[in-house]
């Protein structure tokens, strides 16, 4: 199966004015260009959330999609996450609908 990455979504809850973290969207351990480091705005809310869409990154077949967090500041716990939307299909119908990619 190969696919797409749509949407991508981080989310912090609670930070304070101290909390620094970064998430770097990967495919197979390698960040996709453009969706790394990404840093929460510093300030204090309930929570802290950015919703990224139409991102057209094509996934190879195989291949395996993450997100890695990193506290920058050594401070916490924090709780945080970041949420991966998109779709999967065989590689036969892309090529029967668009042609060799």
């Amino acid at each position: 199966m190969v696919g797409f990455i749509q949407g991508f979504s981080i989310y912090l809850l609670t930070p304070t004015a101290l909390t620094s973290v970064q998430w770097t969207l990967r495919v197979n351990n390698s960040p996709v260009s453009g969706w790394e480091n990404l840093q929460n705005s510093p300030g204090v809310a309930n929570l802290y959330r950015e919703d990224f869409s139409d991102l057209r990154v094509r996934i190879p077949a195989s291949g395996v999609v993450d997100v890695l967090i990193t506290n920058l500041n050594a401070n916490g716990p924090w709780t945080v996450g970041g949420r991966i939307q998109g779709w999967y299909h065989p590689p036969e119908a892309e090529s029967n609908r668009y042609g060799t990619i």
